[in-house]
């Protein structure tokens, strides 16, 4: 499960926290280039990462949950149901709902081949972390932790989020692009 678990992390900052990065990326390039570069493969490309990580992350938490469960530790049977009902229990559930049911409905034809909502379902699904970034800050300054200027520059993290989904943006694009290509010219040949 440790083994499981670490991958599945390791999937989440490679490409899923940076997906409300690449989908804008995507869109401005769409945008600057009309036509002349094939976009729609990049955002499903997308689109299948995220319902991917949604699959693998529903197992780990059916996983965890028999673990805590059935595996005897005692402290877990307690904290998922006070999470569930607590009370912040209406941002429990809205961030759970957001990462575990709204990917699906991208397998919604019409819905999956929207870059706006499958940009808002990479932002929600990223909701979590960035209201701990906007914590991390808030607190910061309200302490006066972090001293004059550095309080408005970007953290490490937000830099490698932005670089990482700029990044994703483009070779998804360009991925996106050369299959486009490949398969005219399969089409056209065969």
């Amino acid at each position: 499960m440790e083994l499981f678990n670490s991958l599945l992390r390791l999937f989440f900052d490679v490409f899923i926290r940076s997906t409300f990065i690449s989908v804008p990326v995507i869109i401005i390039i769409w945008a600057i280039f009309k036509g002349k570069v094939q976009t729609q493969n990049a955002l499903a490309i997308i689109k299948w990462l995220l319902i991917s990580h949604t699959v693998l992350y529903i197992v780990q938490l059916v996983g965890e949950f028999g673990y805590s469960y059935f595996g005897g530790v005692e402290y877990m049977q307690y904290i998922i149901p006070a999470r569930a009902v607590g009370s912040y229990a209406i941002f429990y559930w809205f961030m759970w709902v957001s990462v575990t049911l709204l990917p699906f409905s991208l397998l919604i034809k019409k819905l999956g081949r929207n870059a706006y909502f499958l940009f808002l379902v990479a932002l929600l699904m990223n909701l979590g972390w960035l209201f701990e970034l906007f914590v991390i800050h808030v607190t910061s300054l309200h302490r006066d932790y972090i001293p004059g200027v550095d309080a408005y520059l970007l953290y490490p993290v937000e830099i490698s989020v932005l670089l990482e989904g700029v990044t994703c943006g483009v070779v998804a694009v360009v991925i996106g692009h050369f299959a486009s290509k490949r398969r005219d010219k399969i089409n056209v040949t065969g």
